[in-house]
């Protein structure tokens, strides 16, 4: 087991208010023994979701 070691995590989610908006964070921290210390780095970024077209799903026969 190491005793220091540095873990970075992605986490992907949306906003509650607006479906079309996505959140992403990224968060590096630094840990002692399994426990974390220091938070080196963090950053949300909030970028925009695909939406689906509907016009792409019609069936025209």
């Amino acid at each position: 087991m190491k005793i220091l070691y540095i873990k970075r995590r992605v986490k992907k989610s949306s906003l509650q208010k607006h479906e079309d908006l996505g959140v992403r964070t990224t968060q590096i921290k630094k840990y002692f023994l399994g426990i974390p210390l220091k938070t080196l780095y963090k950053y949300q970024e909030v970028f925009p979701k695909e939406l689906k077209n509907n016009h792409n799903y019609h069936l025209f026969i």
